[in-house]
């Protein structure tokens, strides 16, 4: 923000992750007319937590199987 390459509304985040290996990705191919597919996908991922004390974090993934989400835990470190 200070050199002005980044507005003061903009995110900015001290760490990134990718979880997209890690997610199951619609593995029945339910509703694709509507959610889409690859990078493209709606509703690829849910509600997000981070457990702090334990440093635990909760992603929760829409349609991992058949039409039930998936809860994905990571410890992190």
């Amino acid at each position: 923000m200070a050199s002005g390459e980044v507005e003061s509304w903009e995110p900015q985040p001290y760490t990134v992750i990718d979880i997209d290996d890690c997610l199951l990705d619609n593995p029945a191919r339910v509703e694709e007319g509507m959610l889409g597919t690859g990078a493209q996908r709606k509703f690829r991922i849910g509600d997000v937590a981070y457990d702090r004390n334990n440093g635990l974090l909760y992603v929760l993934e829409h349609f991992a199987d058949e039409t039930k989400p998936v809860v994905h835990v990571w410890r992190v470190n």
